[in-house]
This record gives C-alpha cells, structure tokens and sequence, in this order.
C-alpha cells in the first residue's frame, strides 16, 4: 500500500512539474495573472476593513475574527482553484483526451486531479496566507487550538475537494458539460466568507453537509476563537471524514461507467 501511494505522488508532482513549465513558457501572461489573483486575495481585507469602519460588524464577530474567516476561505477556494478546473475536465472527458492518462497504473481521483487547475492563483495563495498570519497575530489562542484549526481546515479541504469531483464527474455523466460549474463554484466561494449564521438551519446544513464549505472555513475559525467545544469539534472532524470517503468512493463508482467520449 506504502508502495502505491508514493508512486500516485510521485506522478502527481511529476504532472505539475510539466504543468508549471506550460505555464512559464508563457512568463508575460503568467505575471498579469499572477498580479490579478493577488488583487484577488486582497480585496475581501479590504472589504472587510470597510465594513469595521462603517458598522458594527457581522453577527458579533469581531473585525480579525472575520479577517480570519474570509482569509481561510480564500485559501481553501485558491487551493481548490489551483487543483481543479471542472469545465475543462468535464470537456477532456468528454473528449476523450484522458483516456491514455487514466490508463496509467495511477489512482483514479489522483489521476483526474493532477492534469488540471489554475497555477496562475499560486499567488493568492500565498497573499491569503500573508492575511491570515497577520490575523492570526491578533487574535488569542492556545497551541492546542491552532493545532486543531490546521487539523480541520486540512480535512475539509479534503473533504471539499472530493465532494467537488464528485460534482465535476457527475456532470460529466449527466450533462457532458461543466460551464455552469464556475457560477456554482464562485456561490459557494462567497458563502464560505461569511459565517454560517447568516444563511438561517436550511442554509447552513447545506453549507456542512451537502457541499461542505463550513467544514473547512467557518468551523476551524470557530476552533481559534474558542467557539467549538471539545465534543462539537471531534463530531465536525468525524463527519467531515464520513462524507470525504463517501465522496471519493461516489468517484470512483462513477469512473467505472465512464466511457471514453473519444471513442
């Protein structure tokens, strides 16, 4: 088992490696995109600085509680972005430009994630996690508590992103289009910015369980600002583990029907 699994990542990052060279040979427009999605990571810093300003806030958080939320969202939603393109997977398979991809002695799921995404939004990566530093600098937490925070976040990154391919492959299978996927990617990008409150019982349970944008943005925060107790935390840790699986699983079922659009 050892054996496999550093096989599947030494052909992910062999894949990005040649990923990275395609998005060099054109270093012009790499560099535009680059300073575009920088921007990008810092616009809700200072959206958010200009609601503080003006209001008393949003459902009782305090400013660098909300620039913490809002700054682990768009890390989660810019690794997710970095990963992933589901338009264009959704076209290759439809194409049938994957099949010699997916014929490699490879893990299926590693396979389809390893031959898309944007690296262009590698710089808002690193501009959400400059934010989040300086947030973190502010606010008050245990060593314990910020263990648990990465721990979560971690998980639910990973839990989103097998609930996405899912999502992604399901379209393939249903509709062999995947445009309308960006729309539903950029709603619950700005849902993941907000605290769940403010979406009412019918909204946040979408938000946790059906694509569980919570499990990694609104529930780590929660863990640094002393929101989540102890039982609460291990039941969001469990539950987000529960549905990864059931989502990668879904995956890989669905991959077995899948025939080569390509002929």
């Amino acid at each position: 088992m050892s054996e496999g699994f550093i096989r599947n990542v030494r052909v992910y990052l062999a894949l990005q490696k040649i990923q990275w060279k395609e998005q060099l040979s054109y270093r012009a427009s790499f560099v535009i995109y680059l300073v575009f999605f920088l921007l990008l990571a810092l616009q809700n810093f200072v959206a958010i600085t200009i609601i503080y300003g003006v209001s008393s806030g949003i459902l009782g958080w305090s400013y660098y509680q909300m620039l913490a939320l809002t700054s682990t969202a768009t890390l989660l939603f810019c690794i997710i972005v970095y990963t992933v393109d589901p338009n264009w997977l959704v076209e290759e398979l439809t194409k049938g430009s994957l099949d010699q991809h997916l014929a490699r002695p490879v893990n299926t799921q590693l396979a389809l994630l390893s031959r898309t995404g944007s690296k262009e939004v590698v710089s808002s990566v690193a501009g959400a996690i400059v934010i989040l530093a300086y947030t973190l600098l502010h606010l008050s937490f245990t060593p314990l508590e910020f263990a648990g925070f990465v721990l979560l976040f971690l998980t639910g990154l990973f839990t989103l992103l097998s609930v996405w391919l899912l999502i992604i492959v399901g379209s393939y299978h249903l509709f062999k289009k995947g445009g309308f996927l960006y729309t539903m990617q950029g709603i619950f990008q700005t849902s993941g910015q907000y605290p769940i409150g403010l979406f009412g019982i019918f909204g946040g349970l979408v938000l946790t369980l059906v694509f569980p944008v919570a499990l990694a943005t609104n529930y780590p925060v929660a863990v640094l600002t002393g929101q989540l107790s102890p039982a609460s935390y291990l039941g969001m840790l469990a539950l987000a583990i529960v549905i990864m699986v059931l989502a990668y699983k879904g995956t890989g079922e669905l991959m077995k029907r899948y025939v080569s659009g390509g002929g």
